[in-house]
């Protein structure tokens, strides 16, 4: 069965979600504005120094009766993935709420199960917790970005340079991050990989990982934290079909959604 995209607001094409909030995102800092709109800054729309309003999203996303008055003046219009998910401010930071896709709502926990063995590992990683919003058990997270940074994923990264014939995908991506002066890239992305091997993560795609860059000096500063880990522990199986003896993932592999 393919798997499509969620949709969030009724019929709302593209450009008016872009025109609403600018092209704005928590997870980087690109932004349109129309050629006439001259006294518009940066420092006045940006949702990273900025409110912005969720509450309708939000309960459009999770709430059993359904708030028609969403305001698209969000970062909640970049969002992307299947799952349900919304950005909300909650004591003055960003945080993500993450639902889920499949029957079994696992996602949020195998979410918090991943923060928990990172943290004993000595892991770099995205801390999630678990919470309720209407009887729909959720996943939260704080942004790791922040108003002077921006994410690049692995995708963009891995072709940002031609590989050569004789390495293989992994090698290739690592030498990407030394050139570019990660500090112990090979350590830290195997990490992941180790964190996606105990928890049977089938959803490693090239664009969730990759690293953080300074949109002031272009430096890329580090890896991302580890985040993402919620397709894990055959939470996309009935019981009859679990298999915690083998297991198939998707490292390195381009498509977001297979």
């Amino acid at each position: 069965m393919e798997k499509r995209p969620r949709k969030i607001a009724g019929k709302i094409s593209p450009e008016e979600l872009l025109n609403k909030a600018y092209g704005l995102s928590l997870s980087d800092q690109y932004w349109l504005k129309d050629v006439e709109q001259n006294n518009l800054k940066w420092d006045d729309i940006n949702f990273f120094t900025n409110e912005f309003e969720y509450q309708g999203y939000l309960d459009a996303s999770f709430a059993d009766s359904k708030n028609k008055d969403i305001s698209l003046r969000s970062p909640n219009n970049t969002t992307d993935g299947m799952i349900q998910k919304a950005w909300i401010i909650e004591n003055g930071k960003r945080v993500l709420v993450k639902g889920t896709y499949y029957s079994t709502n696992q996602e949020p926990i195998n979410e918090w199960i991943a923060s928990l063995i990172c943290e004993k590992l000595g892991i770099n990683y995205c801390n999630y917790s678990v919470d309720v919003i209407d009887k729909k058990i959720v996943s939260k997270c704080d942004d790791f970005i922040n108003e002077n940074e921006e994410f690049i994923s692995a995708f963009d990264i891995f072709f940002s340079k031609k590989k050569e014939n004789d390495i293989s995908d992994f090698e290739h991506y690592i030498r990407v991050l030394d050139a570019h002066g990660i500090t112990d890239a090979r350590k830290k992305v195997s990490d992941m990989f180790l964190i996606d091997y105990i928890m049977m993560n089938v959803d490693r795609h090239m664009k969730n990982f990759g690293i953080i860059r300074n949109v002031e000096n272009l430096k890329w500063v580090d890896t991302t934290p580890i985040f993402d880990t919620g397709e894990s522990l055959e939470c996309n199986k009935d019981i009859y079909q679990m298999n915690f003896v083998d297991g198939v993932g998707k490292f390195f592999n381009i498509y977001q959604y297979i």
